[in-house]
């Protein structure tokens, strides 16, 4: 569980509030989950000492379903929002250009309450008939819809418009490092998202920089310190800026599929340490994280290549 997780949970309470006409709930809501985006410690450790309310904009009620989630990994009251709610909210949120505003708008009018709903609409041609849309608010959605199929990109399709990215930030006077993780580094052969690790000391320029970059069709986040997008072809982008000491343990996360980093957590269990996204802990000390071979190392193990992290 990560703070990225607990923002986007917010934001799905936001906008199911939102869709039911609550004013003031909403506002709270996506302000705690900008301040989540904020902090540094991992929300894990801060929901253990029990001080989310410490942080800016999360009062007792959002913290107390914060540390429910933690916990267990789900919330109730996300489970109460949706019986209440006529339509599929989270599928509809998930295509690009649909917000509270527009599902709400298009249940109380067309009665659109799902994916499949909603392409009937369009392929009929029913979206364009309410103010504000026309032929081409229908092809950004029908766009959209196809983005959200969990598609697959070629690794030769995504390789260069990624390296071009990567070599672009590289070029930046305010950025030190700057890696393309994941399923790239890994070379598979096809790609579901690109993830992008950078060492900087102005993650604010770095954020702008992102969001603004020629390829950029949608901006799903803008966080201090992470945000995500979607490029012109389709692909979900997201980068994080990750301060120096913890480089290399974000680049061994960001870069081992599950399988690979299950297998690394449980070995340092038996070995008494701790291991995640921002280091090699023994108790509350980092004994690695600065570099990849450092936490292989302190493991025992020799640092393998990227395209052997598969378990």
């Amino acid at each position: 569980m990560d703070a990225e997780q607990c923002a986007r949970l917010l934001e799905k309470i936001a906008a199911m509030l939102e869709i039911q006409g609550k004013r003031w709930e909403p506002v709270a809501y996506r302000r705690a989950a900008a301040s989540l985006r904020e902090v540094s410690e991992p929300i894990e450790e801060i929901a253990k000492k029990r001080k989310l309310e410490e942080i800016p904009g999360i009062g007792q009620g959002i913290a107390k379903k914060l540390y429910e989630f933690i916990e267990t990994g789900k919330l109730n009251y996300v489970d109460q929002l949706k019986k209440e709610l006529p339509m599929n909210v989270e599928e509809l949120m998930a295509i690009p250009g649909l917000g509270p505003k527009k599902i709400k708008l298009f249940f109380e009018v067309l009665k659109i309450k799902d994916k499949a709903s909603l392409k009937r609409a369009l392929v009929l041609r029913n979206i364009r008939s309410l103010p504000g849309f026309g032929e081409k608010s229908e092809a950004r959605l029908l766009r959209g819809i196809q983005d959200t199929k969990g598609k697959r990109y070629p690794l030769e399709e995504i390789l260069p418009l990624a390296s071009k990215f990567e070599q672009d930030v590289r070029k930046l006077p305010y950025v030190r490092k700057v890696i393309v993780a994941g399923s790239i580094r890994r070379r598979e052969k096809t790609v579901g998202d690109i993830d992008v690790l950078v060492d900087s000391g102005d993650p604010k320029r770095v954020m702008q920089y992102f969001t603004k970059y020629p390829l950029v069709r949608k901006v799903l986040t803008a966080g201090a310190k992470k945000s995500s997008v979607i490029w012109k072809n389709g692909i979900q982008v997201d980068i994080r800026v990750v301060p120096d000491e913890s480089f290399g343990a974000a680049l061994q996360y960001f870069t081992g599929n599950k399988a690979h980093n299950v297998r690394l957590r449980m070995l340092a269990i038996k070995k008494g340490l701790k291991l995640n996204e921002y280091g090699l802990f023994k108790g509350k000390k980092r004994i690695a994280g600065e570099s990849e071979d450092g936490i292989y190392k302190a493991l025992g193990l020799k640092c393998p290549p990227p395209e052997k992290r598969l378990a």
